[in-house]
């Protein structure tokens, strides 16, 4: 698979600061492109929230390229083992962010939506009310379950999702990454094709609009390239500006496609030229398999920190069970996928180069300018 790319993260219209980080990394392998794609949405007031959404952005940047390069060749490691290492990830920041903020008499903590796409799956990680859904062009699917007070309430028939939209508890969090101790993530796999658009985004960008339509301005089948599928989503962010929406917003949209081979272009450059079209074949360019992202098919698991192992929920709706930016950085990476790491500096490793190159692209301000304060370093 290939991907077109957009991700655009703004400050809104009533709040003095962007709360919100968001991170896209990419790269090229021997197993096609390789995607990963992070949205966190910070609370805490100013600097607090922006730390621990920041924090979590740079421990999974780390991940990326230091961990998952051995991984990716590793015949053994499947989603389990993913699974257990994000959750340490998880769990790591959520015991430094709690820590910091005893020591420091605040409060602070971050939502966290983030996909990974691999050929043809996805693999997912999920705490709060940020969300991920797949976009076709005649439905939308959403892949994560709010963590929130209020879609509890939903679940359980309290209230309908309309008034779920005007409760005053619909900022209120279940599920937060540097709130309590005691933390419950959601992970998510599954399998997706070419042309259906993944979009992840914070509480900020989902309000305001309709499923009608994000299938209007992100099925992707109408992109051809990062630009026009960065028009639309900033479209929509602006949209949603404008019907009120006063939190930060930020959205990631990715469109896999399947590149052509070269008999391929030559067969559409033949049909082209002679004028006639087999719209059947035009259509399947890009397929791999069918959507199966409904939520009733997704896999939820979660993992038990004291066991460390991964844990099947039982009951999906019970939450004691499943407690422009034009910012770019393209590192090489090095590898050997038979040797054990060695690295010199953060993106540099062994002795033998992975085909292709990481792109890191972020809200503002670079991640690693953030992780050299003394903020960071404190905690």
């Amino acid at each position: 698979m290939n991907f077109y790319q957009a991700l655009f993260t703004d400050i809104g219209t009533h709040r003095k600061s962007n709360q919100d980080s968001i991170g896209l990394f990419k790269a090229s392998t021997d197993r096609g492109e390789v995607l990963f794609a992070l949205v966190c949405d910070g609370m805490g007031g100013y600097e607090n929230g922006e730390l621990a959404s920041r924090m979590l952005i740079e421990a999974f940047e780390k991940w990326f390229k230091c961990e998952y390069p051995y991984s990716i060749y590793d015949q053994n490691f499947s989603h389990e083992e993913l699974f257990r290492q994000w959750g340490k990830i998880i769990y790591d920041c959520n015991e430094k962010l709690v820590r910091y903020g005893t020591e420091h008499g605040i409060s602070l903590g971050s939502t966290l939506t983030a996909v990974l796409l691999v050929e043809d799956e996805y693999f997912m990680a999920h705490v709060g009310d940020s969300r991920a859904y797949v976009i076709t062009p005649d439905r939308v699917f959403r892949l994560t379950r709010d963590q929130s007070v209020v879609a509890e309430a939903v679940r359980r028939g309290e209230i309908t999702p309309e008034q779920a939209k005007t409760d005053r508890r619909r900022n209120m969090l279940l599920e937060c990454i540097g709130v309590t101790p005691d933390i419950h993530p959601l992970f998510y796999t599954g399998k997706y094709r070419g042309k259906d658009t993944f979009l992840l985004c914070s509480d900020g960008f989902w309000h305001n609009l309709a499923d009608e339509e994000l299938i209007r301005y992100l099925s992707g089948r109408q992109f051809s390239g990062d630009e026009d599928l960065s028009l639309h989503l900033q479209y929509l962010i602006e949209l949603d500006k404008t019907r009120g929406e006063k939190d930060n917003l930020s959205a990631a949209a990715i469109v896999p496609y399947r590149e052509r081979t070269e008999s391929e272009r030559m067969a559409m450059e033949k049909t082209v030229s002679s004028g006639t079209s087999d719209s059947k074949d035009i259509d399947r360019t890009g397929d791999t398999n069918p959507v199966n992202a409904l939520p009733d098919d997704v896999q939820h698991v979660r993992i038990d920190p004291e066991e460390g192992g991964l844990v099947p929920s039982a009951d999906k709706n019970d939450p004691a069970e499943c407690r422009t930016a034009d910012d770019t950085e393209t590192v090489d990476l090095y590898v050997s996928p038979s040797a054990p790491a060695r690295s010199e500096k953060a993106g540099d490793f062994g002795t033998k180069r992975i085909a292709g190159r990481f792109y890191m692209m972020l809200d503002e301000k670079e991640v690693r300018e953030f992780a050299d304060s003394s903020i960071l370093s404190d905690i």
